[in-house]
């Protein structure tokens, strides 16, 4: 026993040494921050060497590390063992003298970590006390922004906070929660030690955010001496924008021994930190050209997003020989270009530096091209692939007219792009040529940050086009996923290009041209996280694009850390597409009325309040159906009295294939519309249903905008090999299973299959036969020149008739295939273009009405609206079907001539008109808008921009024109095609 007892004296004793150690070397504030959590780490200090390396302990939700600071050691090293958990609170504290530890001077370091699982605990101070003590430092204007943080206050992390500080933190909170970007200060510095606050807005985790900032401030030369890491507030509502939970940080921070600080130094370290959260901070880039290669953190993003698009392009040129990792390895190992271009990208784009020449801008890349040519590696072919590389770089350099990069509060990069890219690479590879529509661009965005990346592409000035988040499928396991990714990657621009280009030939009956705005973002593992996600990186990129597109009443970017070299303004509109919610629909518009965009809240259609909501009101299937209705009509079927079936690509959840479904079952009093009508199959993501007899049209009116497909009642299914097949895999046994239910001998089977079986199911659903086939939804490019023949069974059709309401759905080559075996197709350019109608007239309407007057007038307004797209859409099926008859030319060829010629003399008139204005006159303006402008507010049209006005002028007469088909001059044909009262409205 006196043995044991020894044992336990020895250590008292070591423990006591140590404990005085700390008294000795550790600062006074850290005593009063870690008293009771000292006991704890007081035995890793006994035995402590310069060979002891990280001492870590585990507590119920705490982490603590102990160690002596080193290269290898240090907060940088050990908060990346703590990425990939939600952290609530962390703190960093470095004793304040060294001691001798083997005879060598030693720094220690104590850190603490609480996992984000602690039970709420009671507050510190009451919300008046707290309102009060904020109202003596800050005046008294938040008191009903407090009442509701207050709620939100993880009070577990503030008990060592007075009320003097932690009003000052709430202060933080109120300025960061609104906002997606960082907000980062020096409170107090002298040339030896700086005070930096740090808040950010959490999207949806902080997973590895503290890793990041301590790394980006010892990259700096700094020393981090103490620091305290608070998720200050949380918030349930993925929806509430305003009140994004925030993490505040307070660090105290010395230059080494021997260094001072600089208002430079100072700012770089700023600008570093307001990056985090949307820069790749652990690739191959980061580990090789900033921790080893002396890059900075903004060359070194802005390296990685001139990657992503080369590669984007290249993966055109051949996807096997340029992969993403073969270019970030070429360009590590000849890093010397890439600073090259960098600080080209300086020169001509930092504000605080004189505006580069034309001449000078062709030097540098006379001179980079003739150094690139000088590469020899000794193999010829690994030559030519590192050339292009560069040259590719070379060339995104050349192109770019302006970018967000100096812009402080930003997160993502953006850039608009000459459509010179286009021409380079299609002269680099005829491969390259062959993907992409002959037509050219008007004009390319490109966006980058991380997790995300997209492009705008537009083929007119004033053009307007949906916004398409792109989120591949989470697939069964990493693998998968990751495939899903890489190859929504490589066809992410072309995807891009064809869908604008679409859009364009769509874009006929309206004033704009066509664009489309698209974003990839990378797979998101857990379906919870994914709107929160998904919305902030929508917010990141309309904050990009917004900065390139705000001009103020002199058409001067209104941001001036922008260097414009394109000189002009830029007017764009989005419309919501694929993944776009209300809740960021009303946002974006918010947002733009807020930063004084030229169209206000216009800049996005489709708004739930002072807008035209196209699922609500169904417009885009309103016009797809009067093209179904036209279609019935030529193949000899009454729908009213006769029988008919239809197939359909999209689920009864969705808005096109919805709301096809929702007109299809309308009733009138209490009966079907159409009594005889079958939908056969309905295929609806990777949902499936098939019934022969025709699926229970109750069953699937009951699911319309309420339910996906997966919810119909099995017990519905009628007809001899009717299926159901759902979307959701379940596990058996480590493997994936579909469920499928299955009518088979009067009796309902239930099964299990194999994903390869239920893929079978799920691709040859729609190879059944049904007269008009609907594609409502999918994937671009379902349909193509592999795929085709199966729609053809037995060598016959499955389908009379498709009419395309989903954007490119079936490739140009399965469209010529199918229709040369005696298919009609109606093309999705005019069977969809209602949608697109419907935001063009949403946006002119939300320019020259109030909100409130457009409130008031909204179902009237909506109904003028509807009355437009079918005339529109009737007058467009009837000249399809007559010239398709009179000249045997395919339906969607026609569309295309219709298109184009009707977009040539809209380009042809809207030049004439800037020479000739007279011919844009009120009433002429007044015939295209619904008919409330010409009844009420027939002097509104002053309110639309002058180059609206020539636009609308254009669009009305180009239409005019070309249905009318007279062939003479110009100006004399404009004038057989206006009104009397036109005319004499002309001076």
């Amino acid at each position: 026993m006196d043995e044991f007892d020894a044992v336990i004296e020895e250590q008292i004793t070591k423990i006591e040494h140590a404990y005085h150690i700390l008294q000795d070397i550790m600062p006074e504030y850290f005593f009063r921050t870690f008293a009771d959590r000292i006991g704890k780490i007081l035995p890793f200090l006994c035995h402590l060497d310069q060979q002891s390396g990280i001492r870590r302990a585990e507590f119920n939700g705490e982490v603590f590390f102990v160690y002596l600071l080193s290269e290898t050691n240090n907060p940088a090293v050990t908060s990346r063992m703590m990425d990939g958990q939600h952290l609530l609170e962390a703190s960093v504290h470095q004793s304040e003298k060294t001691f001798l530890v083997g005879g060598e001077p030693a720094t220690l370091i104590i850190e603490h970590y609480s996992l984000a699982q602690e039970a709420p605990s009671e507050a510190c101070f009451s919300l008046e006390e707290i309102q009060r003590e904020y109202a003596r430092q800050f005046g008294d204007s938040q008191r009903e922004a407090i009442a509701e943080l207050y709620g939100r206050l993880n009070f577990n992390v503030l008990h060592d906070l007075d009320l003097a500080k932690l009003a000052q933190r709430i202060d933080w909170v109120l300025k960061g929660q609104q906002n997606d970007y960082i907000l980062a200060e020096i409170g107090a510095w002298d040339h030896e030690c700086l005070r930096l606050r740090v808040a950010w807005p959490m999207p949806s985790d902080n997973k590895d955010f503290c890793s990041q900032l301590f790394e980006v401030i010892l990259s700096h030369g700094l020393e981090l001496r103490r620091c305290y890491f608070r998720e200050m507030s949380s918030n349930d509502d993925i929806e509430a924008f305003e009140r994004l939970p925030v993490i505040v940080v307070t660090a105290y921070l010395n230059p080494k021994p021997g260094e001072t600080l600089s208002q430079e130094r100072l700012d770089s370290l700023l600008n570093d930190i307001r990056m985090l959260g949307w820069v790749e901070t652990n690739d191959l880039l980061h580990q090789e050209l900033l921790r080893r290669g002396g890059f900075s953190l903004p060359a070194v993003n802005w390296l990685r997003a001139m990657s992503e698009f080369i590669h984007g392009q290249l993966a055109y040129v051949n996807c096997h020989v340029y992969t993403l990792d073969d270019m970030y390895r070429h360009m590590i190992i000849y890093s010397e270009y890439c600073q090259m271009l960098f600080e080209e990208f300086e020169r001509r784009f930092d504000p605080a530096r004189p505006r580069r020449s034309e001449k000078e801008k062709q030097e540098f890349s006379a001179e980079f091209s003739a150094q690139v040519a000088q590469i020899n590696t000794g193999n010829q072919s690994k030559n030519q692939v590192i050339k292009t590389i560069f040259n590719c770089a070379l060339n995104f350099l050349d192109c770019i007219l302006k970018s967000n990069f100096y812009v402080c509060d930003k997160t993502a990069l953006s850039f608009r792009l000459s459509v010179g890219f286009c021409v380079f690479y299609r002269e680099l590879s005829a491969d390259y040529a062959a993907a992409f529509p002959e037509a050219l661009p008007y004009a390319v965005f490109y966006f980058y940050r991380r997790g995300a990346f997209g492009y705008h592409v537009r083929f007119t000035d004033i053009a307007r086009g949906g916004w398409r988040s792109v989120v591949p499928s989470r697939g069964g396991n990493r693998l998968e996923m990751n495939d899903n990714y890489e190859y929504a990657r490589d066809e992410a621009f072309r995807e891009c290009y064809v869908l604008a280009h679409t859009q364009h030939l769509k874009n006929k009956d309206i004033y704009e041209g066509g664009a489309k705005l698209l974003t990839l973002l990378v797979p998101v593992r857990e379906s919870g996280k994914l709107r929160p996600v998904l919305w902030h990186i929508q917010r990141s990129i309309t904050r990009a694009l917004l900065s390139l597109i705000n001009y103020d009443q002199n058409k001067v970017l209104r941001d001036p850390q922008i260097v414009d070299y394109l000189g002009e303004r830029e007017i764009l509109e989005i419309g919501p597409d694929e993944n776009m919610f209300d809740p960021m629909i009303e946002w974006i518009g918010a947002y733009a009325q807020k930063q004084q965009y030229r169209l206000g809240s216009g800049l996005i259609s489709g708004k739930p309040g002072a807008g035209i909501n196209h699922k609500e009101y169904g417009v885009t299937s309103f016009g797809i159906h009067q093209y179904l209705l036209k279609t019935l009509q030529e193949l000899g079927i009454d729908p009213r009295r006769e029988q008919f079936s239809v197939k359909i690509a999209g689920g009864p959840g969705g808005d096109v294939a919805g709301n096809a479904m929702k007109l299809l079952l309308a009733k009138e009093n209490g009966d079907f519309i159409y009594p005889r009508l079958s939908i056969i199959a309905v295929t609806d993501g990777p949902a499936i249903a098939y019934d022969p007899e025709g699926l229970d049209r109750d069953e699937l009116a009951r699911l319309i905008h309420v339910s996906a497909l997966d919810e119909f009642d099995p017990a519905k299914l009628r007809g001899e090999g009717a299926m159901l097949a759902l979307s959701a895999p379940i596990e058996r046994n480590g493997k994936q299973y579909y469920r499928q239910h299955l009518l088979q001998g009067g009796e309902l089977q239930n099964n299990l299959l194999g994903r390869d079986s239920f893929m079978h199911l799920f691709q040859d659903n729609l190879t059944c036969y049904a007269d008009v086939f609907i594609p409502g939804g999918g994937r671009p490019s379902t349909i193509n020149e592999d795929n085709w023949e199966k729609f053809f069974p037995g060598g016959q059709a499955s389908f009379r008739a498709i009419i395309e309401g989903a954007n490119s759905y079936i490739t140009p080559g399965a469209r010529k295939s199918i229709q040369e075996r005696g298919v009609w197709i109606i093309k999705d350019a005019s069977a969809n273009k209602c949608g697109v109608i419907t935001s063009s007239m949403e946006i002119l309407s939300g320019i020259m009405l109030d909100e409130d007057e457009f409130k008031t007038h909204k179902e009237e307004l909506v109904s003028q609206v509807m009355d437009i797209l079918q005339q529109l859409s009737r007058q467009e099926a009837d000249w399809l079907f007559a010239r398709f008859h009179a000249s045997g030319i395919m339906m969607t060829e026609l569309t295309e001539k219709l298109s184009s010629e009707i977009n040539h003399a809209k380009t042809q008139i809207y030049e004439y008109l800037a020479s000739q204005p007279a011919f844009i006159t009120r009433e002429l303006l007044l015939s295209h808008l619904p008919a409330i402008f010409r009844q009420s507010y027939p002097e509104r049209y002053q309110r639309l921009p002058m180059e609206y006005r020539r636009a609308l002028a254009a669009v009305e007469l180009a239409c005019r024109l070309v249905y009318s088909e007279n062939a003479m001059d110009l100006g004399a044909r404009l004038l057989t095609i206006m009104s009397a009262e036109e005319k004499m409205a002309m001076p």
